[in-house]
């Protein structure tokens, strides 16, 4: 499927799985898509090898086609599949990636939600045989010769998994390219930022996907100033019923010069890093 790389997720020192696939790389640029899917997070990034991974699934099937705008009719695999955490409008479009594309690598919290959705969920990803890994801080997705890595920075333990809520228990991950890095939150909030915080975590990011959607249940000023991102982006639904983003959240990113993209208004929204 790719040129010669080698995926692997690595604790630490030790290398817990690895798979290799085959292909000639094609750009030189590692492209970063914020994908338009309404009121929730789908994000996806193909590195210069051409290992493609997606990161959530939005509220509804609307990724299909931003998929299909992104990669060739022919393609239908992705290397890796990450789901933040179990809410709807993470879970539910991933749900028809499962049915329309195959899978090689699934990293997920092992959070479960008792809705209809959720079991859907599980049932297509039993049903697609990928191979499936827990995340935990200090794992790195390392996605072969193409030098990007994705680091996991939350949850810290196998226990952060199962208490509070489920935006709590997202996974906090930065994607590192070069002398670039995207910081990507989920829907975290400003108690994990916190704990982030207090654990001295380098969370500092070129880009900053604003979590939950510029919800004033997250980004707090000091969070903020420790990513020290230039760009922040919002994934949100236009005229949704929820306020976001949150004027207090757009009052602090214009207050540390942070430029605000929102997909809302611009609809996909790509990044190439070098």
């Amino acid at each position: 499927m790719k040129s010669s790389f080698l995926v692997a997720l690595l604790l630490g020192a030790g290398l817990l799985a690895a798979v290799l696939w085959s292909e000639t790389a094609s750009s030189p640029a590692l492209e970063l898509a914020f994908f338009d899917v309404g009121q929730g997070d789908a994000v996806f990034f193909e590195t210069p090898h051409g290992h493609q991974v997606l990161i959530d699934g939005g509220p509804d099937t609307k990724v299909l086609s931003r998929l299909g705008e992104v990669m060739p009719f022919w393609d239908k695999t992705l290397d890796l599949v990450v789901l933040t955490h179990p809410d709807a409008d993470h879970i539910t479009g991933l749900v028809a990636v499962f049915e329309r594309y195959e899978v090689e690598n699934v990293l997920w919290t092992g959070r479960r939600k008792d809705t209809r959705v959720f079991a859907a969920f599980e049932a297509v990803l039993k049903k697609e045989g990928a191979n499936v890994f827990l995340a935990q801080a200090g794992q790195q997705v390392v996605l072969g010769e193409s030098g990007a890595v994705l680091e996991i920075l939350y949850p810290q333990e196998s226990s952060d998994v199962q208490q509070g809520k489920s935006n709590e228990t997202s996974i906090v991950a930065r994607l590192a390219y070069g002398d670039r890095k995207v910081l990507l939150p989920g829907d975290t909030t400003k108690k994990i930022e916190e704990l982030l915080l207090e654990a001295e975590k380098d969370m500092k990011a070129d880009i900053l996907k604003i979590a939950h959607h510029g919800s004033d249940t997250s980004s707090s000023r000091e969070f903020l100033e420790a990513v020290a991102s230039k760009v922040a982006v919002i994934s949100v639904g236009r005229d949704n019923k929820f306020g976001h983003p949150t004027q207090d959240v757009l009052v602090n990113l214009a207050e540390y010069g942070i430029k605000i993209r929102r997909t809302d208004r611009e609809g996909t929204i790509f990044f190439y890093l070098k």
